[in-house]
């Protein structure tokens, strides 16, 4: 049911819709795509200017719950 997934309807079900299949699938492509880039030797270039600016506010955390490396390969891939 499509308003299955939304928490305030009365079809909302919590045993299924608060199941990470989508932000893991993207998970994996980001990680997948950083490791890819960390591998290449390829430097891109551009010859236009950039159309966009984007600011990424971030915390350096201890341990391995790092957030910013999969965060930027989840916008560039």
């Amino acid at each position: 049911h499509t308003y299955s997934h939304d928490p305030t309807s009365f079809f909302f079900d919590p045993s299924k819709d608060y199941q990470w299949v989508y932000s893991l699938k993207r998970a994996k492509q980001a990680d997948a795509f950083i490791d890819a880039a960390n591998r290449s030797a390829h430097q891109p270039s551009s010859q236009s200017s950039p159309s966009i600016c984007l600011g990424i506010a971030t915390i350096a955390r201890t341990g391995e719950q790092q957030y910013i490396r999969r965060t930027i390969g989840s916008l560039l891939e």
